[in-house]
């Protein structure tokens, strides 16, 4: 797993496009101090009891509307019992093209 510093720099080399973290950890002053000085935004949703969330690049609001969707749907699978065996049990969706 990487360290904090490098996820960041995953992000300026676009290598990543997402980092999820605590909430101090993916806070401003923590991400400018590892070194990466792009633009990035801290979703507004929380997923789980920890106060985690998620950082992602700004400019790829296709990939941020995907993770928040599959991330949703994991933890609705999750809330319904919905495993493997029962997937088709989860609904069906069309937001990014058949």
């Amino acid at each position: 797993m990487p360290t904090g510093i490098q996820s960041f720099m995953g992000l300026s080399t676009s290598a990543c496009n997402v980092v999820a973290g605590g909430s101090y950890d993916i806070a401003e002053g923590s991400v400018r101090g590892a070194g990466y000085e792009g633009e990035y935004i801290i979703g507004g949703n929380r997923y789980s009891k920890d106060p985690l969330a998620l950082t992602m690049r700004q400019d790829d609001a296709q990939w941020s509307d995907f993770v928040y969707w599959i991330v949703g749907a994991t933890f609705y699978a999750e809330e319904k019992g919905i495993t493997q065996a029962t997937s088709n049990e989860m609904p069906l969706i069309n937001l990014f093209g058949s």
